[in-house]
């Protein structure tokens, strides 16, 4: 397996001899698996992710990036068959290091602040039937890109999001509660050098 890997990426890294540079615009298609135990007992444990995300070189190897993702899930609340959705747009903004393996492979390390929407919609009677939450958070990031032609690449990434959004205030009866929103993400995406 690792053999056939080995051979995909040097048929992909063939003709080209220059590093990432200038403006980079990519979509990304994800598996997400959600840290929480409760998002995976009630959502699963396997999410689909789609991102774009746009990137700039600021100077030699540094790129400035912007990122916006889109999470959905369907699921039933724990101990009942009540439907419940649930809806987390993340938004990153941050700095990743690029660095040329060869003339058709670059590799990247990326760090950033994550700007997390979460909404999930209940339809359980004896809870709030909608909540909407928002909070800052962050990302790390490593992958490559590898140079199908001059311009387009492959991006093959795996990152790290982490956020924990408080979704009930809690009284003398009730404790509050927060859940953690972020997770692990493995993916691939296709992107044009400009």
């Amino acid at each position: 397996m690792r053999a056939l890997f080995a051979a995909i990426a040097i048929l992909l890294c063939i003709g080209r001899s220059v590093q990432a540079e200038g403006f980079l615009l990519e979509g990304k298609i994800s598996y997400f698996r959600p840290t929480s135990s409760d998002l995976k007992k009630i959502f699963g444990s396997a999410w689909l992710n789609a991102q774009i995300e746009i990137s700039q070189s600021i100077w030699e190897c540094l790129n400035i990036y912007a990122s916006a993702n889109f999470l959905h899930a369907c699921g039933c609340s724990i101990g009942g068959e009540n439907d419940t959705k649930i809806r987390i747009i993340p938004m990153s903004l941050g700095l990743k290091y690029l660095t040329s393996i060869n003339s058709c492979c670059d590799l990247y390390v990326a760090a950033a602040t994550r700007y997390f929407f979460l909404r999930i919609e209940n339809d359980y009677p004896f809870v709030k039937n909608t909540i909407n939450k928002h909070g800052l958070g962050g990302v790390v990031e490593a992958g490559g890109l590898f140079y199908i032609t001059p311009c387009f690449f492959l991006d093959v990434f795996a990152d790290y999001s982490f956020k924990k959004l408080q979704h009930s205030k809690g009284s003398l009866e009730i404790s509050p509660h927060s859940i953690e929103v972020g997770g692990l993400c493995i993916g691939a995406g296709i992107g044009y050098n400009f």
